[in-house]
């Protein structure tokens, strides 16, 4: 799915910053990712997960050197308070992984999640099309309210999971 999605993102004309999609494998490799000095505004993190984790291994991030979970991922992101924070997460979805990037307002400015698990298709659906219509939108700040909007009009093409969760939003 990744590189599916990665192609889609850049037929949709969305800057990256990077040529290559980052696969960690390792919480060490993620964190060496906000080393780099990259200006970037909106983080989007593909998990795909496991499908038989139980309800207690949810917050669990299968990676391909072992296991890491979302609050360790969020404590390593860095300062995300002015940053938009995406989650396409396949298997393993739960609560713990909205939790980790809103806690007490420390993480994310705004972030753009699913409320159930997605499929590769929902993935590759709407992320593409979501970013070009933000990009439209709010082209050299990201204003909360318009990422709902477009979360609302966009969110058919993920059969309605999509939600924005920010304490940022004015209405």
């Amino acid at each position: 799915m990744s590189s599916d999605l990665f192609r889609k993102l850049k037929e949709t004309g969305i800057d990256l910053a990077s040529e290559d999609v980052v696969i960690a494998t390792t919480d060490e490799e993620y964190s060496a990712v906000f080393n780099r000095g990259l200006d970037f505004n909106i983080l989007l993190l593909v998990a795909h997960g496991a499908p038989d984790l139980s309800e207690a291994k949810a917050s669990t991030v299968a990676i391909p050197g072992g296991r890491s979970n979302w609050f360790e991922l969020a404590s390593l992101s860095s300062s995300l308070s002015d940053k938009m924070v995406c989650l396409a997460v396949c298997h393993g979805f739960c609560r713990d992984a909205l939790d980790a990037f809103v806690r007490d307002g420390e993480f994310a400015l705004v972030l753009v999640a699913p409320n159930s698990g997605l499929s590769s298709t929902e993935v590759a659906a709407f992320f593409p099309t979501f970013f070009a219509e933000l990009h439209k939108s709010s082209p050299e700040s990201i204003d909360p309210n318009n990422a709902r909007d477009i979360v609302e009009s966009q969110n058919s093409l993920a059969n309605g999971k999509m939600k924005l969760f920010s304490e940022a939003l004015s209405r």
